[in-house]
């Protein structure tokens, strides 16, 4: 585990360890993210991000005034952190023996298929709550889930976005993304298990949490605390 801000990555050639282009989370803001999770928040909480991958998120939660550690596991990725305070270390396992007002785990990484590595994410979440803390976590939508198909999904940031190559099996969800960025593209495949309510809460048990709410109409970001709170 690393607290030393990496150097400078060309992040048109980089990946992330599960195959991410650090050249798409480089280019890619904000999309209502930090308003949405601030919003849940008190003024000046502060906030640990895990998979923080560019900072997007964990920079923005700064300018909105939550002090904010941001953790992954790519220093590619945590090369382009600016605001936050950037720790290179994995998730699973962290214990950085401090305490926060929030535990961000976004970007759908709840949704990994391997359940002993999903439940110790969450209990990385559950390990870093201080007093009256909350978990704010984002999942697939499972509705989304169940009806995607192969083809284009639209334009953001000037990047376009497709999927190609669905399979299922029961809850998991495999795919190829295909990003165009610039005339070239990037493609990374991967596989994630669809956790529907139930399935959600399970897991959250588990970790010794409870769903609370839900903070969008979708119902993919969840608020949860400690069971029992």
């Amino acid at each position: 585990m690393s607290r030393r801000r990496p150097a400078a990555y060309d992040h048109r050639v980089e990946t992330a360890p599960d195959g991410s282009p650090v050249a798409l989370y480089a280019r890619l803001r904000p999309d209502g993210e930090p308003e949405l999770i601030a919003g849940a928040l008190a003024r000046g909480a502060s906030v640990l991000e895990l998979g923080c991958g560019t900072g997007r998120i964990a920079d923005a939660l700064v300018a909105l005034g939550h002090p904010t550690v941001g953790v992954d596991q790519s220093a590619p990725m945590l090369a382009y952190v600016r605001q936050a305070e950037p720790v290179l270390a994995t998730i699973e396992g962290l214990d950085l023996r401090r305490r926060f007002d929030a535990v961000v785990l976004a970007s759908r990484l709840v949704n990994v298929a391997d359940q002993a590595r999903r439940r110790a994410r969450l209990a990385t979440c559950s390990r870093h709550l201080g007093p009256g803390g909350v978990v704010l976590l984002e999942r697939h939508d499972p509705t989304w889930a169940a009806q995607v198909a192969d083809g284009p999904l639209g334009e953001h940031d000037g990047i376009s976005f497709a999927l190609e190559g669905i399979t299922r099996d029961g809850d998991l969800l495999s795919a190829t993304s295909v990003y165009v960025i610039d005339g070239r593209e990037l493609r990374h495949r991967w596989t994630t298990r669809i956790l529907d309510d139930n399935a959600l809460d399970r897991e959250l048990a588990a970790a010794g949490l409870a769903r609370r709410r839900f903070l969008d109409p979708p119902a993919t970001w969840v608020l949860a605390t400690p069971a029992g709170s």
